[in-house]
């Protein structure tokens, strides 16, 4: 099966789980979430308010009772709020769009060095993106990755490719699928955890984590 016949099969997947999800509840309440939730958190990820930005903010956006669509980044706060002046510096590298997206990711997760602020991984670093540009970044994390693989769609990097060039292609996959399927980026994010549902002869723990890479 060639590229665009693997796209064809997935999208017609991804319909059928999108027309008779697993769980329709919590496909709802996520999609019925976003206005609030981008209501809520865009100005705080804006880069004017990114040199107040307060630690009390930042942990409050990785509860899933206020992001209402992420469970993973809790644990990442503490340790990434310890030292506020440097997570401003690097949210402001991130969310500068003056810059090429390649040149801020490299900056934050350079590939032959260590990255710019440890615990700052691609689901946070593309979970800030989607909230404050969510029809530009699509979110690539622990279950997009598994949910792609299971549907035949993952693309296959080198393990010395860095961050920036596997987001890029993968951000053009997500893209490409949202317009396919007619859905936005953040109800597309939702579908990759009713994927995860459909396919439960996947191990857990296939699911689970988020690689600093």
């Amino acid at each position: 099966m060639n590229r665009s016949e693997s796209f064809t099969a997935a999208v017609t997947q991804l319909k059928a789980i999108l027309d008779n999800p697993p769980d329709k509840h919590e496909l709802r309440s996520i999609v019925e979430s976003r206005a609030a939730v981008l209501a809520r958190y865009q100005p705080l990820f804006s880069l004017d308010h990114i040199p107040e930005l307060a630690a009390n903010e930042f942990e409050g956006f990785l509860l899933l009772e206020n992001n209402c669509h992420w469970s993973g980044l809790q644990g990442k706060g503490a340790a990434l709020a310890a030292d506020m002046d440097r997570l401003r510096g690097a949210l402001g590298v991130l969310l500068d769009e003056r810059q090429p997206l390649k040149q801020r990711l490299d900056i934050l997760r350079p590939a032959a060095a260590a990255p710019l602020l440890h615990g700052l991984g691609k689901s946070l670093i593309t979970a800030i993106l989607h909230i404050v540009h969510p029809d530009q970044y699509g979110v690539y994390n622990g279950t997009s990755e598994a949910a792609m693989e299971a549907v035949g769609l993952l693309p296959s990097f080198p393990h010395s490719l860095p961050l920036s060039e596997r987001y890029l292609e993968v951000n053009a996959l997500l893209m490409s699928l949202a317009k396919e399927l007619h859905v936005d980026l953040w109800t597309l994010d939702a579908l990759w955890h009713q994927v995860r549902l459909k396919h439960k002869t996947h191990s857990e723990g296939s699911w689970e984590g988020d690689p600093e890479t």
